[in-house]
């Protein structure tokens, strides 16, 4: 299971073994135990890309049992049939997060308003890795509403942000902190 991320495609890896929940140590992890992991979680679902993070990125796992992911091809079916060592020399301070990233049939770099009453108004989510993820407000303004509303082809002279989740919160499947635009792109 994934835990502490933002949203079901992203956290901290704890995985059930002999009917304990260990976390996985960043030592040795590589990105197809990453693969091997999101598809067992989303194995309905078509995945675009995956990415992993160490040092404890979703935060530390509490307990004893902490895993070693010591050979893994990315062909597994489950997480447990890649070897694994259940006595690793490894802190909760080294627990693996992973992100996958579903397709769902975006292109990369389109944008979409959502949850807005009309499609001249909603929540802007941008298509990164052919997956759509919420934008966040940070540095929004109307130049940032006028390049929206410019690629959208719809009026952008009178353009305004709305910020303060006003139609609704996203899901942020990518890590974007920040945007900027002058205004001209």
């Amino acid at each position: 299971k994934l835990v502490d991320g933002s949203s079901k495609y992203e956290g901290r890896v704890e995985v059930c073994v002999d009917g304990a929940w260990y976390t996985v140590c960043d030592d040795n992890y590589d990105s197809d135990a990453t693969a091997v992991i999101c598809n067992q979680l989303f194995s309905t679902e078509t995945l675009s890309s995956s990415a992993y993070y160490g040092s404890a990125r979703f935060g530390q796992g509490t307990g004893y049992g902490i895993l070693l992911v010591s050979s893994c091809s990315g062909s597994e079916g489950k997480l447990v049939n890649c070897t694994l060592n259940k006595n690793a020399y490894c802190g909760h301070y080294e627990d693996i997060g992973i992100q996958c990233y579903i397709n769902s049939g975006c292109t990369n770099g389109e944008i979409r308003l959502v949850n807005g009453s009309s499609d001249r108004e909603g929540r802007v989510e941008v298509c990164i890795g052919n997956a759509w993820t919420a934008v966040p407000e940070d540095g929004w303004d109307y130049r940032e509403a006028q390049v929206v509303c410019r690629q959208l082809n719809l009026p952008y002279q009178w353009a305004v942000p709305l910020i303060g989740s006003y139609f609704g919160r996203g899901e942020a499947l990518v890590d974007i902190y920040s945007t900027y635009c002058s205004g001209q792109e």
